[in-house]
């Protein structure tokens, strides 16, 4: 299985959200790198912004998305299909799913360090990426499904 990294560039970032020896007083936004890997990964598909790593500045074994408990490495795979429109992606160790997976994670932290440049402090990282998350929240609402009434059929 891949070894996935952030690039080198978002390493103090991913400390600053991940670490609470950064903070000790401060709670990590994002308990593992895998949580914060898949929140940019998300990020990043859902602005369509991917961009290859430059540097290892924060490394994930791709097994760690598959342990007791935390089984989202389907999350990795449906990326891969959605965005190939292949089942063909998902052959030998679908290493393309990883990469993409990789390359949205890292256009994600790019979108994540715009939104938290306005930050002066590490406290205030919580509270713009819940703001962010709460207005992506709005936007997405879907139309509602008007479902039809089955004509009902009398049998003569």
């Amino acid at each position: 299985m891949p070894t996935l990294y952030f690039s080198e560039q978002y390493k103090p970032l991913v400390e600053d959200l991940c670490n609470r020896s950064v903070q000790p007083d401060l709670n990590e936004i994002f308990p593992r790198y895998r949580d914060l890997m898949l929140f940019a990964a998300m990020i990043g598909k859902r602005y369509d912004r991917r961009s290859d790593r430059k540097g290892n500045g924060g490394e994930v074994e791709s097994n760690y998305f598959k342990s007791t408990g935390f089984n989202k490495e389907g999350v990795v795979y449906l990326l891969g299909l959605l965005e190939r429109d292949d089942p063909a992606v998902l052959k030998d160790g679908a290493s393309d799913c990883w990469k993409l997976f990789e390359q949205y994670c890292n256009g994600g932290m790019e979108i994540i360090s715009e939104w938290l440049k306005a930050a002066e402090s590490t406290e205030q990282y919580a509270q713009i990426l819940q703001e962010k998350v709460l207005d992506l929240a709005r936007q997405s609402k879907k139309v509602p499904v008007k479902v039809k009434r089955p004509r009902i059929r009398h049998v003569t």
